[in-house]
This record gives C-alpha cells, structure tokens and sequence, in this order.
C-alpha cells in the first residue's frame, strides 16, 4: 500500500472525537448536591413585652434594670443588654427574665454555648416556662446537638401543647437528620394549630420532596405561597424541585427567576438558573447569572466551570474560525483556567478545558496535557470518554504506546464502547501488532456488525498477512457497507488480484476509480489487473493515464507490462 493510501486510511478512521453535550461535555453538575434551599425557622419569641413590663415582676431596680436589657436587646444593642443582664444576674442569679433575655441575646449573637450556660439556668428556675424550653431547643439545634434540641422543643410542647413553632422546630430537625415521614408528621401538627404558617408548608414541601412524593411537595410550596405570595424561599424550593429531582429546566429556570430578586445571597440557586439557562441554550442569559453568583463568592469553581461552558457553546454558534468565535473560545479557556486556579484538583475543570482545547481550537498537544490531568485527578473513576479522546489524540499525534495505555482502560472501563474498540486497533496496527489490532477490530464488529470502517481495517490487515481468503469476506462486507468509500473498492480489489480473480479485481479497480479519479494506485492496480487478464491494450491505457497522476507509478507499470512481452 502507498503512503498516500496509509495517509488517506489515518483521516478516514473510525471514531473521532467525543464531545458536545451528548459527550458529555463537561460542566458542573446539575446534581453534585443536595437542595437545601428551606424555610429558616420563623423569628424566636422575643423576651420583650410592651414598654414597661418584664415577664415577671421582681425587685423594682432589677426589674428597671431588666427592662433597660431588654431595650437594648430589641434594638440591637447586644454587648449592652448581655452587660446588662449580667448585672442583674451577679445581684439575684436565679432572675428568670435575666438568665432567660441573656440567653435570648446570646442566641442573636450567634453564641450558642454561652446561651446554653444561661437557658440551662433559666429552666431550672422555672421548668414550666415553654419559651425558655424552646430557646434552649434553638441554641441546641444550632450546636448540631440534635437530641437534646429535640428533647427541649417536645419540653417546650408539653409546657405549652399549641406551640406550633416548637413543632416546626422538631419537624426542621427531623428533616435535616432525614427523617422524612416523622418531619411531616410534625409540621402538620404544627399546621392543625396555626393554619396560616408559610414556613412549615416549605418544610412539609421539602420532606415529601425526599420522600420523592413531588406532586405533594409542589403542591406545599404553592400552599406556602398562596399564603405570602412575596417568599422567595418558597419560589426557589420549587425552582429546587424541578432542578434536582424532576430535572425539568425550564420550568426550575421560571422559578429561580421569581425566587431570585436583584439583592439576593443565594449564589447555590444563582449557579443553577444559569444552569438552566445553557441547557436551554440561552447562554448570555446563563452567563448574567453566573457573573452575579461569582460577584457572591469570588472563589466559586464551579460558575467559572459553567461560564467557560456557556462561552464554548457561544463560539459554537459562530461561523468556525471567526473573530467571534476565537474570542468565546478564549474566554473559555480562559474561565476554565480561573476555575483550576480555584480548584486545582477539579476534574469537571481539566475536563472542560480539554474539550474546548480539542473539539474547537484543535490544540491537541495542550489537549492531552488538561486530559492527562483531569485522569489523573480521577482516581480509580476516570471517566471513559476522557480516557476514549486521548487515545484518539495520542493516536492523531502517532503515540501509539501512550494511546493504547488510555483505550485499554476506557474499553475496560466501558465495554460496549464500540469506537474505543476500533481506536486501540488502530493504534495496535499501527505498531504492527497485528493479532491484538485483529482482537480488536473484531471485538468492535461484534458490538457493531455494520461497522464498515472495523471491516476494511480488519481487512487490510489480512491482506498484508497474505490472508487473502480470510480478507475477502470481511472486506466485501465492508464494500456493501459502503460503496461510495474508494479505499474499500481498491483494497478488495487487491484482494481478487491475489487471488487470482482479474475480472473481480478489475471490477473493484474500475469502483474505486469511479469514486476517485485520481487515485494513483487504483489505477496502477488496475493495469496490473488488466495485464494479468490478457488485456495488455487496456493496461497500457492505464500507463497512459498514471503519466499524468504519479510518474513513478507510471514507470512501475511500465516495466511490468514490458516484462509480460
């Protein structure tokens, strides 16, 4: 075979690059985490009564002294209110409203251990007081010291039975322990008592979400809305259920819009409404929201993972090689740089930037490195189409050994992959292990019978083992697969001039002629068809024809049709 015909054979091989959307062109995850958008509890029970008043009555310049704390407590003042109520508490330590508005500010100042040290005291005051039970569950629950939260909330219900905040407290524990049907159970205890409560019907929704009861869950949310109709929370639990567990985008992109308002903290639903958005193919819109979850949390991977995506697909859309194009193409690699730099073991982020790098700037070499790198990352789960692209890189820049160490793995990572196949013998022909590459190219038939580019490579090999009986079946399948491919006309060709049957050869010649006029070596095959069949005029019309293609094959010809004289 002539260098042209290998050259010609390398471009035409199977497979090709895996990649784009259906490839599984790498972004972060639609699913990486769980929702947990929920209705934070509803605002404690304040300590505070109306001016002048404390919650019990004492010593008249403690009481003043109680009623200054609290003032300062209920406008915000808290190193204030805690001095304040220490004062008190050092001249009559078993103060209740002191130990208990103490414990009260200490919960606001998020110091949840020193709270604990006063409500422990306010309860044993008085064990009766619910409020004190339930700021006790409040300091509890954000200690992560679930049970004894618990423990204080049913205290709190048991002082008080129509406390429906403590039993939304119970419900909101049990969800996040994952309690799912005992967290419903509460919360529509809660509901029986206070019917209007937004809140618990958001945690009710996100229970029998996890209870993959999703009808029923958007069902509460929309409850929960109907109920107080500005409640972005509410909004993004839907947008959260359509995203994670219905996977419909659209309608979780309707929802994180109504959800997400221009002041809001929410980069998680921010980086899935853009999302959204590129699945949708809306990638400016994508971008705007991702920008907006990056203005939240500079450091955020994984929307810089996303914006490098939506800017491929941006440059996609543009006329190839254009200034446009180049453009998106750079500011994904480059995003995809920025997300590496924020995480260097990222594989979503090698991964992406290999595509780009491969699939649209045709960077191979730089291509292999971002691949190589996002295996490496991978562990013992690298992910098979990965491993599948740099064997077809390394096979494009003829390291033969490199790419059969990456298609071995992906054939054994995924063994129906019928390409990954048919790439590792390409690379095992071309280091002339034919056995293997025939394992192979077989194996790729196998998975799929009509896989005319395995048939011809399977083929060739046989014919360059002089297996000419094993290569005629094989590569008159691969002609009936397709005959509009000169390269399969002309290979079968040479396998009935071996075998000795001219009219054949001379038949598949004369195709692969058809198909490519100026293919230098069907036609030098041909006239060796035609002079081996006796029609020696005929052969020299070929000589003739080959003077003006390729001189050599010309003079090649030549001489065997002089030494048939």
């Amino acid at each position: 075979m002539t260098l042209e015909q290998e050259l010609e054979e390398f471009a035409q091989r199977g497979g090709g690059p895996v990649g784009g959307r259906d490839g599984g062109s790498v972004r972060g995850g639609s699913d990486t985490s769980s929702a947990k958008t929920r209705s934070e509890s509803t605002r404690r029970q304040s300590p505070f009564g109306s001016s002048g008043k404390t919650a019990r009555t004492g010593a008249t310049s403690l009481a003043t002294s109680v009623e200054r704390a609290n003032g300062f407590a209920k406008d915000g003042e808290y190193d204030k209110a805690i001095a304040q109520y220490s004062e008190v508490i050092q001249r009559k330590p078993d103060y209740f409203d002191a130990l208990y508005g103490l414990g009260w500010t200490y919960n606001e100042k998020k110091q949840y251990s020193d709270a604990v040290a006063a409500l422990k005291k306010a309860v044993a005051v008085e064990p009766q007081k619910a409020n004190a039970r339930f700021e006790l569950g409040y300091s509890y629950r954000y200690l992560k010291n679930y049970m004894d939260a618990i423990a204080s909330f049913r205290a709190a219900v048991a002082a008080k039975p129509d406390y429906a905040e403590a039993l939304y407290q119970i419900g909101w524990i049990n969800n996040e322990q994952e309690r799912y049907a005992e967290a419903e159970r509460e919360l529509l205890k809660a509901l029986a008592i206070r019917s209007q409560y937004p809140e618990a019907y958001v945690e009710i929704g996100y229970a029998r979400k996890k209870l993959e009861r999703y009808a029923e869950a958007e069902k509460a949310f929309r409850q929960a809305l109907a109920q107080r109709t500005d409640y972005p929370a509410a909004q993004v639990a839907i947008g959260d259920l359509y995203f994670y567990d219905l996977k419909k985008y659209k309608e979780a992109a309707e929802a994180y819009n109504a959800g997400l308002g221009s002041n809001t903290n929410n980069g998680t639903a921010l980086y899935n409404l853009g999302w959204c958005y590129n699945e949708l193919g809306d990638y400016s819109r994508a971008q705007s929201s991702l920008k907006r979850a990056l203005d939240l949390n500079a450091q955020d991977s994984k929307s810089e993972i996303e914006i490098a995506y939506s800017y491929r697909k941006l440059g996609e859309k543009e006329p190839k090689a254009s200034a446009q194009a180049t453009e998106n193409f750079a500011q994904a690699v480059n995003a995809y740089k920025t997300a590496i730099q924020l995480d260097s073991k990222s594989v979503s982020a090698y991964t992406g930037l290999g595509d780009v790098l491969y699939l649209d700037v045709k960077q191979y070499p730089e291509a292999v490195k971002a691949y190589t790198a996002a295996v490496r990352m991978s562990g013992a789960n690298p992910a098979p189409r990965v491993l599948y692209n740099l064997g077809w890189l390394n096979n494009d820049l003829k390291h033969y050994a490199e790419a059969i160490q990456f298609l071995k793995q992906a054939t054994q990572l995924k063994p129906e992959d019928v390409d990954a196949f048919f790439e590792l013998g390409f690379a095992q022909k071309q280091q002339e292990n034919y056995p293997a590459a025939i394992e192979s190219f077989s194996e790729a038939v196998r998975l799929k019978p009509d896989y005319g580019n395995a048939l011809y490579q399977l083929g060739w090999i046989y014919n360059d083992q002089k297996r000419y009986r094993e290569a005629l079946p094989v590569l008159r399948r691969a002609a009936r697969l397709m005959p509009s491919d000169a390269k399969t006309s002309s290979e079968l060709g040479y396998t009935f001039l071996q075998l000795k049957n001219y009219d054949e050869a001379i038949v598949s010649y004369r195709s692969a002629i058809r198909l490519q006029p100026d293919n230098a070596s069907a036609h030098h095959y041909l006239g060796l068809s035609l002079l081996a069949a006796g029609r020696r005029e005929e052969a020299m019309a070929e000589y003739r024809t080959l003077q003006q293609l390729d001189h050599e094959e010309a003079q090649k010809l030549l001489t065997a049709i002089k030494q048939e004289r």
